[in-house]
């Protein structure tokens, strides 16, 4: 079974093209849109850590992009979007260099606030 039957999601990427100055310091960030509707599948791995006086679940944001897709750790996701053009997530950070796998990519997602 193909990891692209699952991928309903489109992700907004960006990449930071800032460049040094003259003295070698990296100026401010200057994003550039690199994949407008990007096939994926976004969902939240969740942990249960049981403290004895009661039991915090916390949700990791992971992504599964095609094999194919030039993904890195300085880009980020603008927004995550179903079929019908509903925003599913925000702006995420990748946490992450994203792993190969045999038909696909998974990287781990950061939210920013």
């Amino acid at each position: 079974m193909s990891a692209r039957r699952i991928m309903t999601m489109r992700a907004q990427i960006q990449r930071n093209q800032s460049t040094k100055d003259e003295y070698g310091h990296i100026g401010p960030p200057v994003w550039v849109t690199v994949a407008d509707e990007l096939p994926c599948y976004v969902w939240e791995a969740g942990n249960r850590i049981d403290y004895g006086t009661g039991v915090v679940e916390i949700g990791t944001p992971m992504m599964l992009v095609p094999l194919d897709t030039e993904l890195t750790i300085d880009d980020r996701i603008l927004s995550v979007i179903d079929r019908r053009g509903n925003e599913l997530f925000g702006m995420m950070i990748i946490d992450s260099s994203p792993v190969r796998k045999k038909t696909h990519k998974v990287a781990r997602l950061k939210k920013i606030a």
